[in-house]
C-alpha cells in the first residue's frame, strides 16, 4: 500500500493574537507552499525576511515552551500551531509571523489554528508523505519520575499521565490515536495552564487567557482531563520539529517541552 500524499492548505489563513512574552499582539498568515517543502517560518517584521524551517537542529527549549531559531533569528511558542499542522496532516506551509513570537489566543489551545487551517482546505499533492517511523522503543527520564517513552506502531499515538501533587489537579491520563478528527474534537481545544506560583510579571498578554492552577482552588476545566489533554497536545507539537509525520506509539508521565526536546534529538539520530 502506498504512503498517502502530502497535503498543504488551499488559500490563506490568518491567526491573530496576544503574545505569551513580549507585550501586544502578533499576526500569523498561512500560506500554501510545495512539495517537500516542509513547515517553514518567516520573520517578515525583519529586513530580509529570514526562514527557519522547522527541523530538529533548529529547536531548543525556552521558558514555558519551544523556540525554533536560526542564528540571532528566532520565534517562541511554536508548539501549539505545530500541533494543528501534526494533527491535521500538513506537510507543507509557509508560516509567517511579524514578531519573535507566535500569538497565543484562546488561552493556549491549538483550536484557533486548527479553525484556519479547515477553513483555508486542505489539499493533496502529487508526492507521498514522508514518515519517520519508530523503529525500537526508546525512553527518555527527567527528574521526579517524569518520562517518556516512543514505541514501534502502526499509527500514531499518544498518551499521557499528568500528576501534580501540591494541587487540586487529580491525576489525569488520556490516550489518542492522533488523526485529523480526533485532533479537532479532542485535542485541540485544550488550553494550556499555569500554576499560581509560576506567575510573575514577565508575561505578556496571552497569560491573562490562561487558566490558573491553584494549591486549594477547583480547576476549571473547559472539557474532562483538560490539562493532560494540553500536555499531549504539547507532545504533538514538539514532535513536528522533527520535521515530518510520525508512526508511533508515544506515551509520557510527568513530561515537558524538555523531555519532548530530548526525544526528538534521540529520534532524529535513530539508525
Amino acid at each position: 500500500m502506498m504512503n498517502p500524499r502530502q497535503r498543504t492548505i488551499q488559500s490563506t489563513a490568518t491567526v491573530s493574537g496576544p503574545l505569551l512574552y513580549a507585550p501586544g499582539h502578533a499576526t500569523v498568515v498561512l500560506s500554501p507552499a510545495p512539495e517537500d517543502t516542509g513547515l517553514v517560518f518567516i520573520r517578515r517584521d525583519l529586513p530580509g525576511e529570514p526562514h527557519i524551517l522547522c527541523r530538529p537542529e533548529n529547536a531548543k527549549v525556552c521558558g514555558r515552551g519551544s523556540t525554533i531559531y536560526r542564528g540571532e533569528t528566532s520565534i517562541s511558542v511554536v508548539e501549539h500551531l505545530l500541533a494543528a499542522c501534526h494533527g491535521l496532516g500538513i506537510d507543507n506551509l509557509f508560516i509567517s509571523v511579524n514578531s519573535d513570537g507566535v500569538p497565543m489566543p484562546d488561552g493556549g489551545s491549538a483550536k484557533p489554528f486548527a479553525d484556519a487551517i479547515l477553513d483555508a482546505g486542505i489539499t493533496r499533492q502529487a508526492k507521498p508523505r514522508n514518515f519517520l517511523r519508530v523503529d525500537r522503543p526508546i525512553h527518555v527520564t527527567g527528574v521526579s519520575g517524569s518520562y517518556i517513552i516512543a514505541l514501534p506502531g502502526t499509527k500514531f499515538e499518544v498518551a499521557y499521565t499528568l500528576e501534580y501533587p501540591d494541587t487540586t489537579l487529580e491525576v489525569q491520563s488520556v490516550g489518542f490515536n492522533v488523526n485529523p478528527d480526533e485532533f479537532v474534537r479532542e485535542i485541540a481545544p485544550a488550553r494550556s495552564f499555569i500554576t499560581s506560583w509560576d506567575l510573575t510579571d514577565r508575561f505578556g498578554p496571552a497569560i491573562d487567557e490562561v487558566p490558573v492552577v491553584y494549591p486549594d482552588r477547583i480547576f476549571s476545566e473547559r472539557l474532562p482531563q483538560e490539562a493532560a489533554r494540553h500536555k499531549a497536545l504539547d507532545l504533538i507539537g514538539d514532535l513536528a520539529l522533527l520535521g515530518c509525520p510520525v508512526k508511533g506509539s508515544f506515551i509520557g508521565v510527568r513530561s515537558g517541552h524538555r523531555l519532548n526536546r530530548g526525544l526528538v534529538l534521540n529520534l532524529a539520530g535513530q539508525g
